[in-house]
Parts: structure tokens; C-alpha cells; sequence
């Protein structure tokens, strides 16, 4: 527990969002594997951001391999072993194996505002999109939601993101926290500062729209 305390909160903070958007734990018949995986189209964020992220975690190099799949390929990066499995599922109570009902934020996170924003970053960055919805006329109003797929991680979110004054939605159903308009986009982007490339350029590209609602 103390090297996790011993690092950088933004660092862990994200690490932590960017696991709970795309990281899993599961067991082989040898060992138990750390996953953090997304589609190929992440790439350069894997590359230059993720991977050596999760290296501070772990302090060793780790591989960014493709692993094909039916409907094509994925990228991931993968830790084995016990010290994996200590960090994310004994320290951060991560669970192993499906996260729908069982995901929550770790308690380390969830009780200290300094590590809110980072983990945010994580998972936008992870498991966020940005979009334009048209309203009325040739109106269109900017939507940046975040999803996950545990119920309970989504109400912790809706905490933090209350205590950090931003103006959302819970969708229940739709296991969703959006937010609407280009004021909230903007200060989101500036104070969560995302990492992911795709994603900045998505806000580029509707920043630049001269037809949208503040």
C-alpha cells in the first residue's frame, strides 16, 4: 500500500479511472492477468499515454500487443502475476472477473478530493464520448457522457462530479452521466483535461462549430 501512496495522485487517480473504464482481472489455470484493453482506433493514446502510465504502476515495461477477435482486433496491455492482482483487486478492491454489478470506486479515490479529477480524466478518457445533438433548426448542443457498467460506480461518480460543481444527469437506464451545452464541454476539457487524442480532437472540432448553443 505505500508504493501507491508514494505515487503521484494524478498519476494513480487516472491509472484507477482509465481500469475502471477498460481494465479487467481474470484467472488462467497458472496465474491472474491484468488487462487494460480498447479498439485498435486508440492506439496512439495506448501508446503514448496508457502504456507508460500503467508502467509507473507497476515499475517495469509492459507490452502493447493486438489480439484478434471475431468482429477484428483489439489492443491491450497486460500485467501477470501477483503484484497485478495485489495493486488492483487486494489494495483498490477491484474485482475479478465481470465488473457489471461488482465495480466500485476505490475507497482510496472515493475519500480524497485530490485524486477526483484524474480519476474523471480516466474515465472519459476510457469510457467517454463527445457528440453534437441537434436541438432545433440547424442548432446543434454538445453532449459529453461517460458510462460504465456497474450502477453503483455511476452513483459515486455523480458524487465527486456534484462536489465538483459540475451540471449533469444520472440515466439510470441508459447507465449514463451526461452533461449538456458548449459552457460545461469547455470547462470540463479545461479543468479534467483529457489525454486522449481522439477525444481532443473531437472537442476541436465542435469548439470550431460557429452554431453552437452555449
Amino acid at each position: 500500500m505505500f508504493e501507491l501512496l508514494s505515487l503521484n495522485k494524478d498519476t494513480l487517480g487516472e491509472a484507477c479511472g482509465i481500469f475502471a473504464g477498460d481494465g479487467s482481472i481474470y484467472a488462467t489455470a497458472r496465474s491472474y492477468i491484468l488487462e487494460i484493453r480498447s479498439t485498435k482506433d486508440e492506439m496512439q493514446y495506448y501508446r503514448s499515454h496508457v502504456k507508460p502510465l500503467f508502467e509507473k504502476i507497476f515499475g517495469r515495461e509492459l507490452k502493447l500487443v493486438k489480439r484478434k477477435y471475431q468482429d477484428g482486433y483489439v489492443i491491450c496491455i497486460r500485467a501477470c502475476g501477483g503484484r497485478a492482482v495485489k495493486t488492483f483487486h487486494t489494495y483498490l478492491q477491484f474485482p475479478i472477473g465481470r465488473k457489471a454489478h461488482a465495480l466500485r470506486m476505490p475507497k482510496l479515490i472515493f475519500n480524497n478530493h485530490e485524486y477526483w479529477k484524474a480519476y474523471v480524466r480516466g474515465m472519459f478518457d476510457s469510457s467517454g464520448s463527445l457528440y453534437l445533438r441537434r436541438t432545433s433548426g440547424e442548432y446543434r448542443n454538445p453532449i459529453l457522457e461517460i458510462s460504465s457498467p456497474s450502477l453503483a460506480h455511476l452513483m459515486q461518480l455523480k458524487e465527486i462530479l456534484r462536489d465538483l460543481d459540475f451540471h449533469f444527469w444520472l440515466e439510470k437506464s441508459n447507465l449514463k452521466i451526461r452533461m449538456a451545452g458548449r459552457k460545461n464541454m469547455e470547462r470540463f476539457f479545461k479543468e479534467i483535461n483529457p489525454h486522449n487524442n481522439a477525444k481532443q480532437k473531437k472537442f476541436a472540432e465542435i469548439s470550431a462549430d460557429e452554431i453552437l448553443i452555449c
